[in-house]
């Protein structure tokens, strides 16, 4: 048989494998990828409860012992672990549902009847992962009847949601139910459970940000939404941990969640088939947002509550020979044990090249505090973080001006530090120049006016 033949029976065999449809985890391997090592388990439970971030809480969570939760969606019982992409499925030797979570924890119990009607439909209706490149966005949910709902509200003490996505490369949200925006199934139950139910907690099992206005139009009804990610194989485990309070939430987003999607710069040229025009340049998330459109953002980036609050104290600020150095006292001055995360941000001028109104350029975590603990953070920044790039140029360039620092917890939660005046325009480093587009870029940029 020649080079040809061989190369067109290869990849015929290889298309009627996809056709054939090659599910999730039909490949049973062994080896390496079935090892769980000493202390693996814990690192994955923890990590994945360290990067939680609890978005509102009236005071429901952490759920007090012995509490019964009725854990409502199939991503409960089915859980969303990882993303997907081209590097292939992941073989995990296991993973915890957030239902096995719960049934783990011997601070709660679920509603075993809910909990079995649900196992039930999924066993008649086995939820479809799909193949390579064709995975599902969500998994649709098991219709909820009212009596249920009630039998389970007359059984349990708090209502649990939980709603998934899956996400990872080809699995950007479409603008559609059941992708960006919440599913009619979904919707469904969370009107039905919410009418029941005066105790109600919202998990988020997602891999990115999906349409957050569902919290505007529940947000009475809701006692807690937390977005606990796809925390891989301890997801379940790690679930229960934040729910119980065996763990303080202390992620933080790092994106800025917007009121609607048409409030994101990119929303009017993404999705080209032919190429997407970047638009806005520089001005990429928060950038944007702390710019020019304060008003449309619903959580700001590095927002995060958490069960106890913290206090930040200011200790020095300095200037080196590389850039600045900033220490720092946390204290905890709730109750519950926690950790708190402090973020450095630069605001420079906005100059002749534009820059954003604020921008990260560091951030640290303390480790678990009780109440009444302190412990010191070192934070620094760089000169290089004090340039903008000149495209004339061909240089990053410090331009003269007032730069000022600020120490907070998120964006918007900071305060000025210290500020630091350039005299002149200083050439910080030059490029070389290549593959230079040769049309000029229609780009958003700020500029100053009245001083602002």
């Amino acid at each position: 048989m020649n080079i040809k033949n061989k190369f067109g029976r290869l990849v015929t065999n290889i298309a009627n494998l996809v056709a054939n449809g090659l599910a999730q985890g039909e490949i049973d391997r062994t080896g390496a990828e079935k090892i769980v090592t000493s202390g693996m388990p814990e690192l994955l439970r923890r990590a994945a409860a360290d990067g939680a971030v609890l978005l509102e809480n009236d005071g429901v969570l952490p759920l007090r012992e012995n509490t019964k939760i009725a854990l409502f969606g199939v991503t409960g019982y089915e859980s969303h672990y990882v993303g997907y992409g081209s590097g292939g499925d992941v073989n995990n030797p296991y993973a915890v549902s957030f239902s096995q979570g719960i049934e783990n924890c011997d601070r709660l119990s679920l509603d075993a009847e809910l909990a079995g009607k649900y196992k039930n439909w999924l066993e008649k209706n086995p939820i479809n992962h799909g193949f390579w490149g064709h995975w599902p966005f969500y998994f649709p949910e098991m219709p909820l009847d009212i009596q249920s709902v009630k039998s389970a509200h007359d059984s349990a003490d708090v209502a649990v949601v939980v709603i998934g996505r899956s996400s990872g490369e080809d699995r950007d949200c479409k603008l559609k139910k059941g992708s960006w925006f919440i599913a009619d199934d979904e919707d469904a139950m969370l009107r039905n459970v919410t009418a029941e139910f005066d105790r109600v907690i919202l998990l988020l099992n997602i891999g990115g940000i999906m349409d957050m206005s569902i919290l505007e139009k529940y947000k009475e009804k809701l006692g807690a939404v937390m977005i606990v990610w796809q925390g891989g194989m301890e997801s379940g485990n790690a679930a229960a941990d934040l729910l119980c309070g065996n763990v303080n939430p202390s992620g933080r987003l790092t994106d800025t969640i917007a009121k609607r999607y048409e409030d994101y710069p990119s929303s009017a040229n993404f999705g080209g088939d032919d190429f997407n025009e970047y638009k806005e340049d520089i001005y990429v998330g928060y950038r944007y947002f702390e710019t020019f459109a304060k008003e449309k953002v619903l959580y700001p980036f590095g927002y995060g509550i958490g069960y106890t609050d913290f206090e930040i104290e200011m200790l020095k600020a300095e200037k080196t020979d590389g850039g600045f150095e900033f220490n720092v006292k946390v204290k905890n001055i709730g109750n519950a044990d926690g950790r708190e995360v402090v973020q450095l941000y630069l605001r420079k001028p906005c100059g002749k090249l534009g820059n954003p109104e604020m921008c990260l350029v560091s951030f640290g975590k303390t480790e678990t505090l009780k109440g009444g603990e302190t412990e010191e953070l070192k934070l620094s920044a760089d000169m290089y973080q004090l340039s903008s790039y000149d495209e004339q140029a061909s240089a990053y360039i410090i331009e003269k001006g007032r730069y000022e620092f600020f120490v907070g917890k998120n964006v918007r939660d900071c305060k000025s530090v210290c500020t630091f005046e350039q005299e002149n325009d200083e050439i910080f480093s030059r490029c070389i120049q290549a593959a230079a587009p040769i049309e000029k870029f229609d780009v958003i940029k700020a500029e100053e006016k009245n001083g602002k």
